[in-house]
């Protein structure tokens, strides 16, 4: 702790720099201006459900395996080790992802990982190898989108103001880890909360496919006005 202030007492922001030429009609957002905009409530939307998808089954992974799979507790105590490997290679995985396509697709990537891993909790007969395999997919793709979101929030809203937009973004992880708690609690077992988050997943899903950047439409009109129109003088 004392390392931490004494690094923190060292900081100073960054220089400023000069503003650069916008294109594409990205621009820096002010947390109010981005709150009025609704691709910032789809982006929150999209991280509370990946959230609660993963700390809700990171939580209660062992339960679940002695539960639904009928594992003995030292077979399903392994689902740590795996989750802890799935995290991490998300992490590294959709982290190199995001530098070689657009950060929107990663998270779709990372959606449609979740997806599957809960499809198959619900649906599939399991065993041991799916469990582990449904668990790994949920880890993975929790893993790598903390891992993508901030430079994906800047995608959308600049840099200037990341902080406070992601930030508020970021209160999705604390309410995450708490309501599929909630919902298990209110409705006697994992089935509700599993249903829940996989209805959530399929609405971010549909958002990550079909979400602009603000003020990408206008600037694709504002393009499409200034080329010269076939048969005008």
């Amino acid at each position: 702790m004392a390392m931490v202030v004494a690094g923190a007492l060292l900081m100073s922001d960054a220089p400023q720099q000069p503003a650069a030429a916008q294109t594409g009609g990205s621009r820096d957002y002010s947390l109010a201006e981005a709150m009025r905009q609704p691709q910032y409530w789809m982006l929150a939307l999209m991280f509370l459900t990946v959230c609660m998808s993963g700390l809700y089954v990171i939580g209660v992974a062992k339960d679940i395996g002695e539960s639904f799979v009928h594992l003995s507790a030292a077979t399903a105590a392994n689902a740590v080790a795996v989750i802890a490997v799935a995290n991490l290679s998300g992490r590294l995985v959709l982290g190199v992802l995001s530098d070689k396509m657009p950060r929107i697709r990663v998270i779709t990537i990372a959606q449609i990982a979740a997806l599957a891993g809960m499809l198959t909790l619900l649906f599939a007969p399991l065993n041991a190898g799916l469990f582990f395999a449904a668990i790994a997919c949920i880890a993975f793709s929790f893993g790598g989108t903390i891992t993508v979101y901030p430079s994906l929030v800047s995608d959308f809203f600049g840099l200037n103001n990341l902080t406070k937009n992601y930030g508020v973004i970021y209160l999705g992880f604390g309410i995450g880890s708490i309501v599929g708690s909630i919902v298990a609690s209110l409705f006697g077992g994992f089935l509700a909360t599993f249903h829940l988050i996989l209805a959530l997943l399929i609405v971010a899903l549909l958002f990550s496919l079909t979400i602009r950047q603000p003020g990408a439409a206008q600037a694709k009109r504002e393009d499409f006005d200034a080329e010269p129109q076939l048969g005008k003088a």
